[in-house]
């Protein structure tokens, strides 16, 4: 809300000079009338200046209250916004603090994932390389079964053969000596 208040001249004429509420005042809970009203120009218009004899008692304790009254009201409005701009610096450290350690954090977090990543490589690398060894012997061992398995089968058709040759020979070795034996028996009867 803005007044306008005379201002004495140098002349002695009255001048009008803007006014403007203190800020704050309507925060205060201050009614218009009783809010603190600060010049634009910086300058206290002097409450004596209207009067030029000398005032009652009254009036002067009237004065000495209404500029008490306005002292306590700069003085509170004065207060919160110190307490406004200290909370408002106190949050702005907290959260620029809050900043860093979020940076910090994150910082840390992508190293982390960094190494476990390059770890992980690492064992995939090595996981690909035990499967293929793996896959390796899966395969020896196939080759081996299939070996030991055509080896079985050939002792087999050996023994077989074998015995077959065996019992070849016997039977070879029974004709020669059938033949020795009569061959020998012939040479009794003619000698």
């Amino acid at each position: 809300m803005s007044t306008i208040a005379p201002i004495q001249t140098s002349t002695g004429a009255a001048e009008a000079a803007p006014f403007t509420e203190a800020p704050g005042a309507a925060e205060h809970g201050l009614p218009a009338e009783q809010a603190v009203t600060v010049p634009s120009d910086h300058t206290v218009a002097s409450p004596l200046a209207n009067h030029t004899n000398h005032l009652e008692p009254k009036e002067v304790k009237k004065i000495e209250k209404s500029v008490n009254k306005e002292h306590k009201a700069d003085a509170k409005v004065l207060k919160t916004a110190e307490k406004s701009s200290a909370a408002q610096t106190k949050a702005e450290l907290k959260a620029s603090k809050n900043e860093l350690k979020a940076k910090k954090a994150l910082d840390k977090a992508q190293k982390k994932e960094l190494k476990y990543k390059k770890g992980l490589a690492r064992q995939q690398e090595k996981y690909d390389k035990q499967v293929i060894t793996l896959q390796k012997a899966q395969e020896n061992v196939n080759i081996a079964t299939q070996e030991h398995q055509r080896l079985v089968a050939v002792k087999s058709q050996t023994a077989n053969e074998l015995h077959a040759t065996q019992q070849k020979v016997e039977q070879h070795e029974a004709q020669r000596q059938a033949t020795l034996d009569e061959t020998h028996a012939a040479a009794a009867v003619s000698a």
